[in-house]
């Protein structure tokens, strides 16, 4: 008898090891953050491995400038705002050796807006938002900063000298009286670039490129 009730609660000891292992990988499974990704699309714009460069001519001093991606893309998991939320958010850094433009940031916000930042001269703007994929938006007000960004215009055709540039985006943003335009190729990126009331005022245009994808 008393061997008889040993076994039931060896079976009935499993039992219960196997149900609360059960519990315990589905809940590890249900409590696993879920991760949102730029898009593809977005990156075609923006994100360029090591090896790329850029050479731009300043259009008024004609000085080069050679812009080569200093390091490889940086891709950051970055937890939703709230802690209530369970998922995290792709971010991309990435660093450039040049006169003029240090670094870029993709950050990718809650209900998927996508917006690229770049710094220029010690100064940090948004140069390309859109909604999702390459929907650009055509306006966007940060009223606590004083700044705006708009979409002047997109789907383009675009010369420099004899070079034709096709589906190019033309953007601008403002901020505190100064003004920077900026021009984008699709699968090449920033093509140029122009600043007003920027002390000094400035224009670097691009000469030739080689894109590592």
């Amino acid at each position: 008898m008393i061997i008889y009730i040993v076994s039931q609660m060896k079976k009935s000891l499993i039992i219960i090891v196997i149900i609360l292992v059960y519990l315990l990988t589905y809940s590890c499974k249900k409590t696993e953050p879920e991760h949102f990704y730029v898009s593809n699309a977005f990156k075609q714009w923006t994100v360029f491995d090591i090896g790329s460069y850029w050479i731009f001519k300043n259009d008024s001093t004609l000085q080069l400038d050679s812009v080569y991606v200093k390091n490889k893309p940086e891709f950051l998991n970055i937890p939703a705002y709230s802690s209530k939320d369970n998922y995290t958010l792709e971010w991309i850094e990435m660093s450039y050796s040049s006169v003029f433009f240090s670094s870029s940031k993709i950050i990718l916000q809650e209900g998927g807006r996508e917006t690229f930042y770049i710094h220029i001269n010690d100064n940090s703007m948004y140069t390309l938002i859109a909604n999702s994929q390459d929907n650009f938006i055509s306006f966007y007000e940060n009223k606590n900063e004083g700044s705006t960004y708009q979409l002047l215009s997109q789907d383009s055709v675009f010369y420099l000298g004899l070079k034709k540039f096709v589906n190019v985006v033309r953007t601008q943003h403002t901020f505190d009286g100064k003004k920077w335009t900026f021009w984008f190729a699709k699968d090449i990126g920033l093509i140029k670039v122009t600043g007003e009331n920027t002390y000094p005022d400035f224009s670097w245009s691009l000469v030739r490129y080689q894109i590592v994808n």
